[in-house]
């Protein structure tokens, strides 16, 4: 299982530097998730991910079967249920597979 850290960029070619880890860690722990952990459990963490940005393209597709766990730490994503109504998702949002499960 992979944790993605999604992010969507500002635009086309812009924020596409990859974050320090400290930056990484620093943006986890804004997460309320994350919250209670402390700075030792929070890079434990940020060693565990890989940060992806997104722009304009599916980050999943529904009914795909996933291994990842995906947290929105800046921009938005829309979120287009098989059933339902579109939702959109902001920073601290997250999808995808359960931490933990095999």
């Amino acid at each position: 299982m992979s944790t993605d850290v999604a992010a969507r960029e500002k635009g086309p070619g812009r924020g596409t530097r990859e974050p320090a880890p400290l930056e990484r860690m620093l943006a986890l722990g804004e997460v309320p998730l994350f919250h209670q952990l402390g700075r030792r459990h929070l890079r434990r963490v940020e060693r565990l991910v890989e940060t992806r940005r997104y722009w304009d393209e599916p980050v999943v597709q529904a009914g795909a079967v996933g291994d990842s766990f995906h947290i929105i730490l800046e921009g938005r994503a829309r979120v287009h249920p098989v059933q339902g109504h579109e939702l959109t998702i902001h920073p601290g949002d997250f999808f995808g597979e359960t931490f933990g499960r095999k």
